[in-house]
């Protein structure tokens, strides 16, 4: 019900519209590259894996500002990633991330062939 008492639809991202996905500061920049740093020192390849949305969600979300701010937190996080020497697999969004919309249990899980194919992206390290 909508705040006067009648039935209304929603689309998946009109609710989000307004919304914006939290983006790192700078101090959680640095954090965070420390921590993946820090990993790094002791032998442990970290690996940053991000899953898609529903295609019809990330569709309806992709030009609002919750998609915008997600994208730039996919951007941020990828380019922490790369500069700490961490694996950054996936994507918020699903075409990027290459799952279909039969992957989808619902907006946000994934089934084993979507996991698989997002998972296989990351490189395999030889033992030492």
């Amino acid at each position: 019900l909508s705040g006067d008492g009648s039935h209304r639809s929603h689309s998946p991202g009109e609710k989000l519209s307004k919304r914006k996905a939290t983006l790192p500061t700078d101090e959680d920049a640095r954090s965070f590259e420390k921590l993946l740093k820090y990993l790094l020192s002791k032998g442990v390849q970290p690996v940053i894996a991000i899953t898609p949305h529903h295609p019809a969600f990330w569709d309806a979300i992709a030009n609002e500002n919750y998609g915008r701010s997600l994208s730039q937190l996919e951007a941020s996080v990828k380019a922490i990633a790369h500069k700490s020497n961490a694996v950054f697999v996936g994507s918020f969004n699903p075409q990027k991330a290459g799952c279909k919309e039969s992957s989808f249990r619902d907006y946000i899980h994934l089934d084993e062939v979507c996991l698989k194919a997002i998972f296989d992206q990351i490189p395999t390290r030889s033992a030492h």
